[in-house]
C-alpha cells in the first residue's frame, strides 16, 4: 500500500465475536471455522475526520494475513459501520481444485484507482474462478483489488465505529486461521496521535553464554525471527539495546561485547520508527521492563518495540595475580590447583577459572628447618630398597623395637601395612596394597622415634 495511512487491527484468540477496540492494532491468531461464518468486529475510535464522504477520507487499504486449507470455496467480506460491504476474497468456486494446506497469504487490498501487484500467475483482481492454483505450503505477498467492488465504495457514514470482517468457509472439512488484520484510512489524523507499527520479532537466545571480561572481540549473531512480514524498512529501523546489571547503557546495530568490564549483560532487539532512537534514555536509569511499559503507554517517549525474550551474557572478572608463600615440613605437601607440591622453590601456577578467566599464583615453597623439638633419631636406621616395589626392609639400631609403624601419603591419609620381623634387626614391610606414590614412614619404640620417606613403584 503506497500512501501514508493509519492502521487498525483486532485479532484476539478466544474472545467473543464482538471484541474491544484496539486503535493501532493487535496481532494474534484467530481460527476460521470449519464450514460456516466467522465474524470479527473491529472497533475504530477517535478519528478526527469521521465521515467517509468527506474529501480526503476513506478506506485506503486492507491487509490480511491468513491461512486456509481450501481457499477456492472461501470468502472474506468487510463491512463498514454504515453497512456498506466489499468482498475482498471470493467468489465461492464449487470446483475441485488442489488443496491449499499450510499456504500462507500476507496480502494487501488496495483501492481500484491504484495499480495492483499480484503474485506471479495470479489475477490482479482476486478471483477464485481464475485458472491459477495456489501452491500448498507456499507463501504469497501480492497487492490485489477486491473480488467484488472497490474500497472506494466505502463513501458514506462514520469512520469511527464497528467494522466487521466476515470469513465464510463453504466446503465441509476445510478451515484456516487469520493472524493479522489492518484497516488503513486515508486521513490518519487521530486524537490519540499517530500509530506505531514497530515490531522487534523474536530472538532465539543461546543458553549459558559466558566469557571473560575485556575479551577483545565478542560478536553475537542474534538475527530476529518474524512470523509475519517485517515493518516497512523505509519507516522503521532495527538495533539492539544492551543493559548491564539491569541498567540500559547503549545500543549496537551488530551486538559485540568485546572489551567490556565484568557484569551480567542483557541484549534485546529493538524496532523503532526511523529518526526517533535519540529519544532513548541511556543514562543507566532505565531498565527493560520500564522501557516496555513506556512503549505501552498512551504517549510513549518514541515509537518502538522490544523483543519479549532477550539474550543474557555473563562476563566474569580476571582475578588479580596472587603471591602465595608457604612453609612446609619435609615429607609433607601443599595442594594447589589439584597438584601436590612438596619441594622448595618458586613457581608460577595458572589456575583454570570459569569462562576462561584464569588466575596466576606466584607460589613460593620453603622447607622448614629442623628445630630439634621433634627429636627423631637417625643413626642406625636404613630403609631399602627405596624406591621399592612389593616389599621394603627397615633396619633399626640395636635395642630399637618398632612397636608402632605408620605410613601416610602426602595428603596425610594413613594406610595399613603388614610388617613382620626379619633376620637380625630388620623389619619386612608389605607394600603390595599401596598405590604407587611417595609416603612418609614413621616407627616408634616408646619415646624413641624415627621418620623417613619411601617411594613405592609397582
Amino acid at each position: 500500500m503506497s500512501s501514508l495511512k493509519i492502521v487498525h487491527l483486532l485479532l484476539l484468540c478466544g474472545l467473543p465475536l464482538l471484541a474491544w477496540g484496539q486503535r493501532c492494532g493487535f496481532t494474534d491468531t484467530r481460527p476460521i471455522g470449519d464450514q460456516g461464518m466467522t465474524n470479527i468486529m473491529v472497533n475504530i475510535e477517535d478519528y478526527l475526520n469521521n465521515d467517509l464522504a468527506n474529501a480526503g477520507q476513506g478506506l485506503c487499504g486492507v491487509s490480511v494475513y491468513f491461512q486456509h486449507s481450501y481457499v477456492y470455496d472461501f470468502t472474506l467480506t468487510v463491512t463498514s459501520p454504515a453497512g456498506q460491504s466489499v468482498e475482498l476474497i471470493g467468489p465461492i468456486n464449487n470446483q475441485t481444485r488442489p488443496p491449499t494446506n499450510l499456504t500462507r497469504w500476507f496480502i494487501d487490498f488496495d483501492r481500484c484507482a491504484e495499480p495492483f501487484q499480484p503474485d506471479p500467475g495470479a489475477s490482479g483482481v482476486w478471483n477464485n474462478n481464475f485458472p491459477f492454483n495456489w501452491s500448498a505450503f507456499g507463501t504469497f505477498r501480492g497487492d490485489y483489488h477486491p473480488a467484488n467492488g472497490c474500497l472506494e465504495d466505502f463513501n458514506t457514514g462514520p469512520v469511527n465505529g464497528d467494522w466487521t470482517f466476515s470469513f465464510n468457509t463453504e466446503r465441509f472439512g476445510q478451515s484456516g486461521r487469520v493472524t493479522y488484520l489492518l484497516l488503513e484510512f486515508c486521513d490518519d489524523a487521530n486524537a490519540q496521535g499517530p500509530c506505531c507499527f514497530a515490531n522487534a520479532g523474536e530472538l532465539q537466545p543461546i543458553p549459558n553464554l559466558e566469557f571473560c571480561e575485556q575479551t577483545p572481540n565478542l560478536p553475537l549473531g542474534l538475527p530476529p525471527r518474524y512470523r509475519q512480514p517485517r515493518p516497512d524498512a523505509a519507516q522503521y529501523d532495527y538495533t539492539y539495546v544492551i543493559a548491564r546489571n539491569d541498567s540500559i547503557l547503549f545500543t549496537q546495530d551488530d551486538p559485540n561485547l568485546g572489551m567490556l568490564q565484568a557484569g551480567s549483560y542483557e541484549i534485546c532487539g529493538l524496532s523503532y520508527r526511523t529518526g526517533e532512537l535519540d529519544q532513548l534514555n541511556l543514562d543507566g536509569s532505565l531498565d527493560f521492563d520500564e522501557l516496555r511499559a513506556d512503549f505501552d503507554a498512551v504517549t510513549p517517549a518514541f515509537c518502538g518495540d522490544l523483543t519479549s525474550v532477550c539474550q543474557t551474557v555473563n562476563l566474569y572478572p580476571i582475578p588479580e595475580p596472587r603471591d602465595l608463600n608457604v612453609t612446609i615440613c619435609e615429607g609433607s605437601a601443599y595442594l594447589i590447583g589439584g597438584t601436590n607440591y612438596f619441594t622448595s622453590g618458586t613457581r608460577q601456577i595458572t589456575l583454570v577459572g570459569r569462562a576462561g578467566c584464569d588466575s596466576i599464583v606466584l607460589y613460593n615453597v620453603t622447607l622448614a628447618e629442623p628445630d630439634g623439638t621433634d627429636d627423631f633419631e637417625t643413626e642406625g636406621f636404613l630403609l631399602y630398597p627405596n624406591p621399592a616395589r612389593d616389599y621394603a626392609i627397615l633396619r633399626t639400631p640395636q635395642g630399637f623395637r618398632a612397636r608402632d609403624l605408620r605410613i601416610t601419603d602426602l595428603l596425610g591419609r594413613r594406610y595399613g601395612v603388614a610388617a613382620t620381623s626379619g633376620t637380625g634387626d630388620g623389619l619386612l614391610i608389605d607394600l603390595r596394597r599401596l598405590p604407587p606414590g611417595t609416603y612418609a614412614l614413621t616407627a616408634a619404640d616408646g619415646a624413641r622415634r624415627w621418620r623417613g620417606r619411601l617411594v613405592v613403584r609397582h
